[in-house]
């Protein structure tokens, strides 16, 4: 299979980090985000993966290089105005037209089993599978309302209501099918407007086929890179540059498999 890893956003809120590397650079456990994302790739069997650039290009191509020390290739595509996270793919879908294939946020973290990700994706037969993680709040946040088959019956963006405490939330995980997405989305992100269009077949120009949009409930080991950041404010270690997440099971719900 093949990945894209999207890579080329600038971190306003963690400007005191990544003033000199670019976010997906910053390290967990002695490695970058990144560098963790292309193994977990790796471990899944991608052997191809595509990286947008945009802020610091070259601290990430200075250190993956064409991704033959982690026995892969990899492809960049430096964008001199950012895309957005569904633009970002504009540049690499003519490689990405004859099978299933991941996009990851490349400044997110988590221990996620990719390869069951797309076993619950081909289980289910859908064309765009969405991981999701539990939040405590998420009045922050941009929500998923699904159906007892996993189904995505509607996106709620942070929303303002008191009686729910948490819910499931984007982790920036997708497995989408080749077709699906063509030079319609460019300037666009998945989670906010692309994603929901998709469920209501709207925009009639963006899609090429109706599609059908799943997401399983996972429980990942994930830790928000400003959450990591805030960590090492309270450590007094801002120069250090690594975030230390917090490890929990990485399963899918069982009613899902």
């Amino acid at each position: 299979m093949k990945a894209v890893i999207l890579s080329a956003g600038k971190s306003k809120r963690l400007s005191s980090l990544t003033a000199s590397v670019p976010k997906p650079m910053l390290k967990i456990a002695g490695k970058p985000i990144l560098e963790h994302n292309i193994l977990m790739c790796k471990k899944a069997g991608v052997d191809e993966i595509f990286i947008n650039l945009h802020y610091l290009a070259e601290k990430i191509t200075d250190y993956f290089g064409d991704g033959s020390k982690y026995d892969l290739k990899i492809i960049y595509n430096y964008e001199p105005r950012l895309l957005g996270t569904a633009g970002g793919l504009l540049y690499f879908l003519k490689w990405l037209q004859h099978e299933p294939y991941y996009v990851i946020y490349g400044d997110n973290y988590s221990n996620i089993e990719l390869r069951d990700l797309k076993v619950y994706h081909d289980s289910v037969d859908s064309d765009f599978t969405i991981a999701l993680h539990w939040v405590k709040d998420i009045q922050n946040s941009g929500f998923v309302e699904l159906d007892k088959e996993g189904k995505v019956n509607k996106f709620i963006e942070k929303p303002k209501i008191d009686n729910i405490k948490g819910g499931w939330v984007n982790s920036g995980l997708y497995i989408i099918n080749p077709g699906l997405i063509n030079d319609m989305i460019k300037n666009r992100d998945f989670w906010m407007p692309f994603a929901p269009c998709i469920i209501h077949e709207a925009w009639d120009e963006l899609l090429i086929n109706p599609k059908k949009l799943f997401s399983p409930y996972m429980t990942i080991a994930f830790e928000s890179t400003k959450q990591g950041a805030e960590m090492l404010d309270a450590a007094s270690h801002p120069a250090d540059q690594t975030l230390r997440p917090q490890m929990v099971t990485s399963k899918m719900n069982p009613q899902y498999h």
